[in-house]
């Protein structure tokens, strides 16, 4: 009876290793270089009240979500990339026209530079929570069909990922759900991460581009998600690839 359970033991180990070499042997040659559209809690300009041209909130730049994102995927292929770009601008008047993805000008991007949407094979859409609260769902809708219509129409092959918005507001994670499931995209919820622990509060320290620590002091960006939620946000986008398109 002994040896029989020795044996089973010694099987569900293998099937266990088994298991785990299979998953660390993702296969990811098909994304090179990617981008995120976002927001401040991609990428934020240094101003009066923050000190970082990064995720705004965390506490350096390789702690913000996208740094995070490229570190994981790097452990597959060492030579991924990604971009991040902060169109806001876009959020604020729901128009296409103001997103020219061919030339953008942009937060966190080289300024001598424009962005071509074509050259990147991964997308991820990570917008929404400067649309005003009160914003009609099928407003929403209409405009985040758009721009995933106007970025197909640009780059056909790439593989594009949408989250929800990260401060909960049921209208506009529908409206988001609901465009997904019509362009047949991968949506990633994220509000679900928007707890105390995640958040900063005021008093802490976060690095500048100056190096130096700078204590946050402002409401606006402990609304914005630490370096616990960042990895969050993160680690939840990683599986959802992970999982295929």
């Amino acid at each position: 009876m002994k040896a029989i359970w020795n044996s089973l033991i010694v099987i569900i180990l293998l099937l266990s290793c088994s298991s785990t070499d299979e998953q660390d042997q993702w296969n990811n040659d098909s994304l090179k270089k990617g981008i995120v559209l976002g927001n401040s809690i991609t990428v934020h300009d240094i101003n009066g009240y923050w000190w970082g041209a990064w995720g705004m909130a965390a506490s350096c730049e390789e702690n913000d979500f996208v740094h995070r994102l490229e570190s994981k995927i790097r452990q597959y292929n060492p030579d991924f990339c990604i971009d991040r770009v902060n169109i806001a601008q876009w959020e604020n008047s729901l128009d296409i026209n103001v997103l020219d993805l061919t030339a953008l000008p942009s937060i966190g991007y080289p300024s001598e530079k424009h962005l071509n949407i074509s050259d990147y094979d991964l997308i991820i859409i990570r917008l929404g929570e400067n649309i005003e609260d009160q914003t009609e769902r099928i407003t929403c809708e209409k405009a985040f069909k758009e721009l995933v219509d106007n970025i197909k129409a640009r780059n056909a092959s790439a593989q594009i990922y949408i989250t929800g918005v990260y401060w909960p507001v049921k209208n506009k994670e529908k409206a988001i759900k609901s465009v997904a499931a019509s362009e047949h995209i991968p949506y990633i919820r994220i509000d679900k991460f928007y707890t105390s622990p995640n958040l900063p509060v005021i008093g802490d320290k976060v690095y500048g581009n100056d190096g130096q620590l700078h204590t946050i002091d402002n409401k606006f960006i402990i609304k914005h998600p630490n370096d616990a939620g960042m990895e969050a946000i993160a680690e939840e986008i990683f599986r959802t690839i992970r999982k295929g398109y």
